[in-house]
């Protein structure tokens, strides 16, 4: 395993290019981290991470920029910390200053042993690994780098659960030991930070593991009131939903626009995707515990729209029948938009009754089929045309183009036409 990262440097371009940048240069440079840890494993690399001694990340990664032609970002002024961004492509190389005097020091006073290796940027075939991740990698064991890692920082807790579930690891006990004794540290981390660590694991394929692994070490409990108690149903619920949602064989149609719709950016680089999967998860607490945790998370107010409409839009789905006329169809959209589709495809993935699973495919047919032109009809007069008509400017407009909406998706009016006739009729009936 020692040779997969000089065989791996010997061969890849994005380090190749950022080797000869560097060369000569007064500044030590390791490669560090997640990018040995990776290579180490066999997976797939896109980004390189840096440490840097003698100099200043920053001013260096400024100048690699410049030579590699690429963008170039400060992620973290106070920490030195800085990104190399190139083109479309998502491949990135991040630097950071060292964290302690050496760089035995800075791996050491890092989160767990496997991501405690480096290599000089110069040497990738001289391993530096001073607490024995090599052999944890091999093990596939997460280990703390120090008795101090988890307490320093706590959301690192958070972080060992989604390391666990994304790479098949398993927390050594004097792991588990040590995080359980700095749980309580969560609720000094803020809150932007435990965000963006939730966000990583909801992205994973294995999302539900990850979760899981929340549950069962006692970390989802930190996150809430004390006291608040989740439900074990949700765990299934999230497993099953895990294993069926790749595929919906009764919406085959509408397979590639659901994904798309999933995969779109909503705010700061997270997906609607993620927000359903956080949504699921949320479905284990009660309503007011789930949305005091929502609310905790510093989302935008997009997000939790979104958020709070599929759990208002699922709990109507649970409560009672599934909208089957075209109106009460067009009412739940009218209520709850795309966040209404997103219930309704999680209820799908957990119904096993195949009358109710017609009746929410129906549903969701609605929403999809046609660019969703039978629940949100192109519309076929404006509020000017309102006033054309001699309908006084007011409440009355808008009343009057929803009445209308509602008949062109009970199919009663599909012309221009019989949308003025439709108008017209409407004024003499509210003032006869």
């Amino acid at each position: 395993m020692r040779t997969r990262l000089a065989c791996w440097a010997a061969g890849d371009a994005l380090f190749q290019r950022t080797a000869q940048a560097l060369s000569g240069r007064p500044e030590s440079v390791w490669l560090v981290g997640g990018t040995v840890r990776d290579v180490m494993l066999g997976r797939a690399v896109c980004d390189i991470d840096l440490a840097v001694g003698g100099g200043d990340a920053v001013s260096l990664g400024r100048r690699l920029a410049d030579d590699l032609s690429a963008h170039f970002f400060v992620l973290d002024h106070q920490r030195r910390i800085a990104r190399v961004l190139l083109g479309d492509t998502g491949e990135h190389i991040d630097l950071a200053n060292l964290r302690a005097d050496t760089i035995t020091g800075d791996l050491c006073a890092r989160d767990f042993t496997i991501n405690a290796m480096a290599a000089p940027l110069q040497r990738p075939d001289a391993l530096i690994d001073p607490c024995d991740g090599l052999a944890d990698l091999t093990s596939r064991l997460l280990r703390a780098a120090s008795t101090r890692s988890l307490a320093d920082d706590p959301l690192r807790i958070l972080r060992m659960a989604r390391l666990a579930a994304q790479l098949g690891f398993e927390a050594t006990p004097e792991t588990l030991a040590l995080a359980a004794a700095a749980l309580d540290g969560l609720a000094h981390v803020a809150h932007e930070r435990i965000r963006d660590e939730l966000f990583l694991m909801l992205v994973l394929p294995q999302a539900h593991l990850a979760t899981a692994r929340l549950h069962s070490w006692g970390i989802a409990d930190a996150l809430v009131a004390r006291g608040t108690v989740w439900s074990d149903a949700h765990l299934a619920a999230f497993e099953t939903w895990q294993a069926r949602h790749p595929q919906w064989p009764m919406l085959a149609a509408w397979q590639d626009e659901i994904e798309q719709g999933w995969n779109a950016p909503v705010a700061g680089g997270r997906t609607r995707g993620q927000l359903v999967k956080l949504a699921l998860w949320l479905m284990g607490l009660s309503a007011s515990a789930a949305e005091h945790l929502l609310s905790s998370l510093a989302l935008s107010t997009s997000e939790v729209r979104h958020v709070r409409g599929i759990l208002g839009a699922h709990g109507q789905l649970a409560a009672g029948t599934t909208p089957a006329k075209v109106l009460s169809r067009y009412r739940y959209y009218r209520a709850w938009r795309a966040a209404g589709a997103d219930a309704a495809l999680l209820a799908l993935t957990a119904q096993e009754d195949p009358a109710a699973r017609q009746a929410l495919t129906q549903l969701l047919d609605s929403w999809y089929a046609d660019g969703g032109r039978a629940v949100n009809p192109p519309p076929i007069l404006t509020g000017r045309d309102l006033l054309a008509l001699g309908v006084p400017a007011g409440p009355q407009v808008g009343e009057l183009l929803e009445a209308l909406r509602q008949a062109q998706v009970a199919g009663e009016v599909n012309a221009r036409a019989e949308a003025e006739a439709f108008v017209l009729r409407a004024r003499k009936e509210s003032s006869g």
